[in-house]
C-alpha cells in the first residue's frame, strides 16, 4: 500500500453557512467574531453601561452600575443632534413611562443619576408618574421617532404625538381645531365716520355683518385646521357712526406661539340682506397676533384692506394613532393610524396635514401597514404581506407602487439601508435583501433571500414576538445587526450580524438587547438598551475594547468552527495529519484546537489541544500576553503585530479513515484573528476493488 500527502487550504475562511454542501472556507459555528479590512475574522468586543459611580474596575468587573437603581427596562433609544452635531442627546423610555435624556455632567452620586427627565411646555417631568408613557409588553413595533432639523418627533400609536426642541416636549402638530372665536360690537359713537367696519349709506342706515375664523401656530411653524365660524356680529352705520368688532380668540396653550385671525367682508347687500352665495364663505386674512396669553382684540380693519383668503384645504389635523414616521423629499409621512393609509405633510411644513394629501397604500387581504422606512429613492412601506413604495414628489405629487405581494414584514426596527447593497428587512420567510436604486433603470429592483446561509438558526425564531427584533447598521465594522427572539422567548436572545462588506454570517449571544441606536457622527458609537434590569440594566456602549458583557455570566468568547470539510477523492477515505492555524500572533496566549469527524455531535479531544500564537524560535518570542508593560523587559517586550503559523500534529488523534472534517478554534484569553486553516492528509493508495474483465466475464457482466 503506497501513502502520499496532500493539502487543502481553507482561504478566505467564511461565514456561517448551515446548507449541506456548504462553501469552502465557511464555518459551522461562527461567534463573537468580526470580519477585518485584513481579510481575516477577529474577536468581537463586549459592552458596558454608559455611566458608573467610579470608571475603576475591581477584579475585572465593572463597578456599580446607576441604571440598577431605576429597576426598570429601557423599551426605545433614540439619537439626534443639533446645531450641525454641537450638541448631541441620547433619550430613550422606560419600562415605568419615564422620557429621559443623558446627561454625563449629572456624573453619579448617591443623590444624582446621570440624566434629566424630560419636561413638557409647563415644566412637568416625564417621570413616569407626573407624566408617563406608555408601554405596551406584548410584541410591538415601540416607539418611533424621526429627526427634523433642530426637533425629534416621537409616535407611539397610544400616547400623542410629542416633539422635543433640545428644551422641552410639546405636542407634536394640531389633533383638532380651536374653538370658534366670539366677537361683540362696539359702537364708535359720533364723529367717526372715517374709521371702522362696514360701508354706509349717506341718508339711511346701513346693516353689516361679519364672522371669524381662527388658526393657531406653535413654534415649529405648525397651523391648525381652521375654527368654525363664530356667529354673525350684526350692527347698522350710516354717516356718523362706524362700528368695531371685539373678537375674543380664548385660551390658547402654552404651545401656542401666535394666532391668526380671519374674516369674510361684508355680508350684507346694499338692501340689508344677508348675502350667503359668495361673500360670506370666504374668509381673508386680518391678523396674526403673537400669542402672550391675551383673549380679545378689536378688529376695525376695513375690508379693501384683508389680506389673502383661508384654503382650509391646505390645511388638516395629524391624525390620532400614527404609529410610524418618516421623511421624504422634505415631506413627512405618516402611518399606522388607518389600516392601508399613508398620509404626508406639505413641503416643510411636518405638522400640516391636508386633507387631501392620502395614499392608500397595497389590498386590504395584504394586513393592515407595519411600518414605513425612508430609503434613498422612495419610502418603503411594508405589510404583513406586502411591500409597495411611496415615490414622487411634492410638486408633482406621490403616488404608490408595488414591489411584491408574496413577501413581507411584521418587523419595521429590523429594516436598514446597507451601504451599496440595498434594503434588508426581516419577514416570516427569512431575511432578505431589496436589492436596486428602486427607480426605473438598467438596475432592476428585486428581492433577495440573503438569510439561506443560517436557515436553520431562522427557523428558531419566535414568530409570534418578530415585531420585537431590533436592529441597527455599525459603520465601524461593517455589520448590520438584527437581535431577534427565538425559541420561547419574546425578547431578543440572540444577535445576527451580516457583515455587509463580505456578504457573511456571524452570530453573537448575550446581548440582552431591547433597542438600538448608532450615533449618525464621526464617532459613529453603537448603544443598546437592555430589557434585563436585573443582570444587565440600562444603556449600554458595544465596544471591541470591551472584552466582557457586563452583568452575563459570559465573556467576549470568539469561536470558530468550519463547517464539514470534504476531502476531495471520493473513491477513497482520509487520515488528517496536521492543521495549519494561520493566525495574527499574540504571544502566550494559547490558541485550542479541537475536531470532529464524519459530522459527529463529539469532539475527539476531551481536552482541546493548545499552543501558543507565536514563533517557537527563541529568538522570535513574542509579547506575553497580558502582561507586557512600557519601560519593562521583565515581563516581556513588545512587537509589532504580525501574522504566524502554527501547527497542530493530530495524526495519533484518529482510529480509522475519515470523508469529513471540521476544526474548532478558539483563544485561551480572548484574542484571536484567523486568516487562513491548511489541512494537511494522507490517503491510503488503494483504489477500492473492482471486478477484473475476466471476472466480470465469468459473471455474465461487460
Amino acid at each position: 500500500m503506497s501513502v502520499d500527502t496532500k493539502n487543502i487550504d481553507l482561504k478566505p475562511l467564511l461565514g456561517l453557512d448551515e446548507r449541506w454542501e456548504p462553501m469552502p472556507g465557511a464555518a459551522e459555528v461562527l461567534e463573537d467574531m468580526t470580519w477585518t479590512e485584513q481579510k481575516s475574522w477577529a474577536e468581537a468586543g463586549g459592552f458596558r453601561s454608559i455611566a458608573y459611580s467610579t470608571f475603576v474596575e475591581e477584579q475585572g468587573q465593572p463597578a456599580e452600575n446607576p441604571f440598577a437603581a431605576d429597576g426598570a427596562a429601557i423599551t426605545s433609544l433614540h439619537w439626534f443632534s443639533q446645531h450641525n452635531g454641537a450638541k448631541q442627546w441620547l433619550i430613550w423610555e422606560t419600562g415605568s413611562g419615564a422620557l429621559r435624556a443623558f446627561n454625563g455632567s449629572n456624573g453619579h452620586t448617591t443623590t444624582t443619576e446621570p440624566w434629566d427627565d424630560l419636561v413638557d411646555v409647563d415644566g412637568n417631568a416625564w417621570d413616569g408618574s407626573t407624566l408617563s408613557r406608555a408601554f405596551i409588553r406584548s410584541p410591538s413595533a415601540r416607539t418611533q421617532s424621526q429627526a427634523w432639523g433642530s426637533y425629534l418627533y416621537l409616535v407611539n400609536g397610544h400616547d400623542q404625538p410629542i416633539v422635543f426642541n433640545g428644551h422641552w416636549t410639546e405636542p407634536a402638530g394640531f389633533d383638532s381645531a380651536p374653538a370658534p372665536p366670539d366677537c361683540a360690537t362696539i359702537d364708535t359713537g359720533t364723529g367717526l365716520s372715517t374709521l371702522g367696519l362696514g360701508s354706509y349709506a349717506e341718508d339711511t342706515e346701513k346693516r353689516c355683518a361679519y364672522s371669524y375664523k381662527l388658526t393657531v401656530l406653535n413654534e415649529r411653524g405648525g397651523e391648525s385646521p381652521a375654527s368654525e365660524a363664530s356667529s354673525l356680529c350684526v350692527f347698522l352705520n350710516d354717516a356718523s357712526t362706524r362700528h368695531f368688532n371685539a373678537v375674543s380668540i380664548g385660551e390658547q396653550g402654552a404651545s401656542c406661539v401666535a394666532v391668526r385671525v380671519w374674516r369674510t367682508r361684508d355680508q350684507m347687500d346694499a338692501d340689508g340682506n344677508l348675502d350667503t352665495v359668495g361673500k360670506g364663505r370666504t374668509y381673508y386674512f386680518v391678523r396674526e397676533l403673537q400669542y402672550n396669553g391675551a383673549t380679545t382684540f378689536v378688529d376695525g380693519l376695513p375690508d379693501t384692506h384683508l389680506g389673502n383668503t383661508l384654503d382650509e384645504e391646505a390645511l388638516g389635523p395629524w391624525p390620532r394613532g400614527v404609529r410610524f414616521i418618516a421623511t421624504f423629499k422634505d415631506t413627512m409621512f405618516l402611518a399606522g393610524h388607518n389600516g392601508s393609509e399613508v398620509v404626508y405633510s406639505r413641503p416643510n411644513r411636518p405638522e400640516i396635514y391636508p386633507l387631501d394629501n392620502r395614499i392608500n397604500v397595497g389590498d386590504g387581504d395584504g394586513g393592515e401597514i407595519t411600518g414605513i422606512y425612508t430609503a434613498r429613492n422612495a419610502v418603503i412601506v411594508t405589510k404583513t404581506r406586502g411591500i409597495y413604495f411611496i415615490k414622487g414628489d411634492p410638486k408633482n405629487g406621490f403616488y404608490a407602487q408595488t414591489l411584491t405581494q408574496d413577501l413581507g414584514s411584521r418587523s419595521i426596527n429590523s429594516v436598514r439601508e446597507l451601504p451599496g447593497l440595498g434594503v434588508v428587512l426581516l419577514s416570516n420567510d427569512g431575511i432578505h435583501l431589496i436589492e436596486g436604486t428602486l427607480e426605473s433603470t438598467d438596475r432592476p429592483t428585486r428581492t433577495v433571500n440573503i438569510g439561506q446561509p443560517i436557515s436553520k438558526i431562522l427557523k428558531k425564531l419566535n414568530l409570534s414576538a418578530l415585531e420585537n427584533a431590533r436592529s441597527a447598521v455599525y459603520h465601524r465594522d461593517k455589520e448590520y445587526w438584527l437581535a431577534v427572539p427565538t425559541l420561547g422567548s419574546t425578547d431578543p436572545n440572540l444577535v445576527l450580524v451580516f457583515h455587509y462588506e463580505v456578504g457573511q454570517w456571524s452570530v453573537r449571544k448575550n446581548f440582552p438587547i431591547a433597542c438600538m441606536a448608532e450615533t449618525r457622527d464621526h464617532r459613529g458609537y453603537l448603544f443598546f438598551g437592555s430589557h434585563d434590569a436585573t443582570n444587565s440594566p440600562g444603556i449600554h456602549l458595544y465596544s471591541r475594547a470591551h472584552k466582557t458583557k457586563q452583568g452575563t455570566s459570559a465573556s467576549s468568547a470568539p469561536k470558530f468552527e468550519t463547517a464539514a470539510v470534504a476531502f476531495p477523492d471520493v473513491y477513497r477515505h482520509m487520515q488528517l495529519r496536521y492543521v495549519h492555524v494561520h493566525c495574527v500572533g499574540y504571544g502566550d496566549n494559547d490558541i485550542q484546537l479541537n475536531l470532529r469527524t464524519n459530522r459527529s455531535l463529539t469532539q475527539i479531544y476531551t481536552t482541546a489541544k493548545g499552543a501558543d500564537m507565536q514563533y517557537k524560535a527563541t529568538s522570535e518570542q513574542l509579547a506575553i500576553y497580558g502582561e507586557a508593560t512600557w519601560n519593562s523587559t521583565s515581563a516581556s517586550v513588545w512587537a509589532k503585530l504580525r501574522p504566524i503559523t502554527v501547527p497542530f500534529d493530530v495524526g495519533h488523534a484518529h482510529k480509522g479513515w475519515t470523508r469529513e472534517v471540521q476544526v474548532e478554534l478558539t483563544p485561551e484569553d480572548l484574542r484571536l484573528e484567523l486568516i487562513a486553516v491548511e489541512l494537511e492528509f494522507q490517503g491510503a493508495g488503494e483504489k477500492p476493488h473492482r471486478p477484473s474483465r475476466a471476472t466480470a466475464k465469468r459473471s455474465g457482466r461487460t
